[in-house]
């Protein structure tokens, strides 16, 4: 499955979950057991990445932590469940596997961006 976040395609992605979360307004009902609450609009998509690379490959770690730099960039991807759309990557994140020191897990958060000018 291809994943690119601008030019950039993700190796090895394993998963990626996502959701489009909403916004909620909430308020109290004095002397009710529940509260007063309404869909106001949507937060936009979230999406989490897995995928594994090599040891020898820092220059895809570096790659990655420089798009996290709060440039909006397009994600797009093969499965045609996940839209395609203008993005931030956030917070890239690396695991070392002790079993198989020759690999490594990546992380990242991407959500959508849709700023009206």
């Amino acid at each position: 499955m291809g994943v690119w976040f601008g030019t950039v395609e993700l190796p090895n992605v394993k998963t990626i979950s996502y959701a489009n979360a909403s916004v909620y307004v909430e308020r109290d009902i004095p002397g009710s057991n529940w509260a007063y609450r309404k869909q106001r609009g949507r937060r936009g998509w979230e999406l989490t990445i897995t995928g594994e690379i090599t040891s020898s490959d820092y220059a895809f770690m570096k790659t990655l932590a420089a798009l996290a730099d709060g440039i909006a960039r397009r994600f797009a991807c093969d499965d045609s469940d996940v839209p395609s759309f203008e993005a931030l990557l956030l917070d890239p994140a690396f695991t070392h596997e002790r079993d198989d020191p020759g690999k490594i897990r990546y992380q990242v958060r991407i959500v959508e961006q849709n700023n009206p000018s």
